[in-house]
C-alpha cells in the first residue's frame, strides 16, 4: 500500500477524512500519517500515544468518537 500507486492523487479527496495513528507504530511510521494528512485537504491527524499499528483495538471508543462527531 505504501510502494504501488494508489490510482488517485490524495490531494482529490473531498470527504472529511480522519487519520488515526499510534505514535509507536513500528509497521506503518508516524511520518507517513503525517504525509497523508498534509495531502488531504482538510484531514484530521489523531495520533494516539504509546500505541502501535493496531491503535484502533486498545483504543476505539476514542477512534469512533471522533467519526461521530
Amino acid at each position: 500500500m505504501l510502494t504501488r500507486p494508489w490510482g488517485f492523487d490524495l490531494e482529490s479527496i473531498t470527504v472529511p477524512t480522519s487519520i488515526h495513528q499510534g505514535d509507536a507504530d513500528t509497521t506503518v511510521p508516524l511520518p507517513h500519517a503525517r504525509h497523508f494528512a498534509a495531502a488531504i485537504p482538510g484531514a484530521r491527524l489523531h495520533i494516539h500515544p504509546g500505541q502501535g499499528h493496531f491503535s484502533i483495538l486498545t483504543a476505539p471508543e476514542q477512534t469512533l468518537a471522533t467519526l461521530a462527531a
